[in-house]
């Protein structure tokens, strides 16, 4: 009896991420697949938050979740999950919840974790491997991170797994590409004293 419950718990648990956004989505596929996105709130800037650089982003609830995506070229490459309902008294998102999303996430492919530092400044070269190596046994299970062998798209949860962020490779690169240029504004805009 215990098992059935179980296994009913975890079906009802996976089934909201059967129609969840996917990463390379058109606006319009979002919408049909959980209506209108919510009104942005008054205080936004031009600075996109999801995503600095990104040419549009939408929020939208479905059931007791909130899916905040962000669009460059008119597809969804960078999308967040977060729970709004507490279950248990948490808002974190149990494993069950992660692997469904990662799962309705695949593309064809499969998810494999691997360093949170993957990629990251200073991760090259011999002292870039040691510094994986250490990341990966420091901070595995503190900031898991996933990649889709499809096309390195990557995830990874948030503090305490209260969200999950999925990023597409444009992604990453368009949020380097803002950073940099950020940058160099703030260091031409410093006098030469």
């Amino acid at each position: 009896m215990k098992r059935y419950a179980l296994s009913l718990l975890a079906l009802l648990t996976l089934a909201p991420f059967t129609s969840h956004a996917r990463l390379g989505d058109t606006e319009r596929q979002c919408i049909e697949r959980y209506g209108s996105a919510e009104p942005p709130p008054r205080f936004v800037t031009d600075v996109n938050t999801l995503l600095p650089g990104a040419h549009q982003s939408a929020t939208f609830r479905y059931q007791s979740y909130r899916i905040e995506v962000a669009f460059l070229n008119g597809r969804v490459v960078r999308q967040r999950y977060l729970r709004m309902t507490a279950v248990n008294g948490s808002l974190n998102l149990s494993d069950a919840e992660i692997e469904a999303i990662l799962k309705a996430e695949s593309d064809g492919g499969t998810w494999k974790r691997i360093s949170p530092l993957k990629g990251q400044p200073g991760t090259k070269g011999l002292t870039g491997a040691l510094t994986q190596v250490v990341g990966s046994v420091l901070f595995s299970n503190i900031l898991p991170t996933w990649e889709r062998s499809t096309d390195n798209a990557t995830a990874r949860t948030g503090a305490g797994s209260s969200t999950l962020t999925l990023d597409t490779p444009e992604a990453i690169k368009a949020e380097a590409d803002f950073r940099q240029t950020r940058k160099a504004g703030t260091d031409r805009a410093i006098p030469k004293f």
